[in-house]
């Protein structure tokens, strides 16, 4: 299958607030993604049903966002424009939030030293 023939199909598990993709084993994640936004303003409209008769349906403002991968974009750009990025994205700079997650890491490994300890 050429990559013109796949788009990534977005996933959610119930509950869980991460989608996945499940990517083919012969194609790679897209390294940018366009996403049209329908976002309904509270207002309705008429519209034609499928049996020709007209319905009330909600009024939508509609927006192209894109997506890009934070893994491309930490390879082209230098540690301070990816820093810029991240901040303002509201994000902590790379090297802050490398040691806040080491930190997170070793609490989470010593509580579960702790809990194989009394078991």
């Amino acid at each position: 299958m050429s990559s013109k023939d796949w788009y990534p199909e977005f996933v959610y598990e119930e509950g869980a607030k991460v989608p996945f993709v499940i990517v083919p084993v012969d194609q790679e994640m897209p390294t940018k993604i366009f996403v049209q936004e329908y976002k309904e303003t509270g207002e309705t409209e008429l519209a034609i049903d499928e049996q020709g008769q007209e319905i009330e349906v909600p009024k939508c403002d509609m927006d192209i966002c894109l997506y890009f991968s934070y893994y491309e974009a930490k390879k082209a750009l230098s540690p301070e424009l990816l820093d810029e990025l991240r901040t303002a994205f509201g994000l902590s700079p790379l090297k802050q939030a490398e040691e806040e997650g080491r930190q997170i890491t070793e609490r989470v490994l010593e509580a579960s030293e702790r809990n194989n300890k009394k078991s």
